[in-house]
């Protein structure tokens, strides 16, 4: 179970990153560096806040119900400051755009989502052309 979580990890980082670098590419042309660094800020904590889940699993499936709640709790408590320190510091400094901060936040939800409707459509079309035959 554990190899899977990690693979799957893996997987959407890598997914994460790739898209990442075809959106940092369009900044960089756009000529616009607080674009470019809102993004790069955004995108980054949302990556490392998906593997602080990932360790957050792992943690809560070794310990026992108790344990593995409160840590659970305090974890998602941590991570939510994070976000709302990253978010301020987005509004209050001048060379970061809060929009591009927000678009990186939510990079690796983006790329879950995308790669799960790709999947279903994929299946979905697969399943029509193999009824048809």
């Amino acid at each position: 179970m554990q190899k899977e979580l990690q693979q799957t990890e893996i997987n959407i980082r890598k997914k994460t990153l790739k898209g990442a670098g075809l959106i940092i590419i369009l900044l960089i042309s756009s000529m616009r560096i607080d674009l470019l660094l809102g993004y790069i800020l955004g995108t980054s904590i949302s990556v490392l806040m998906f593997r602080l889940l990932a360790i957050t699993i792992e943690e809560a499936v070794t310990k026992d119900i108790k344990k593995a709640q409160g840590s659970v709790f305090v974890k998602y408590l941590i991570r939510y400051f994070i976000w709302g320190i990253i978010l301020y510091t987005a509004l209050q400094v001048d060379h970061l755009n809060f929009l591009t901060t927000v678009l990186g936040l939510f990079m690796i939800k983006f790329t879950i989502l995308t790669t799960t409707l790709y999947r279903e459509a994929y299946n979905y079309l697969n399943n029509l052309v193999e009824q048809k035959d």
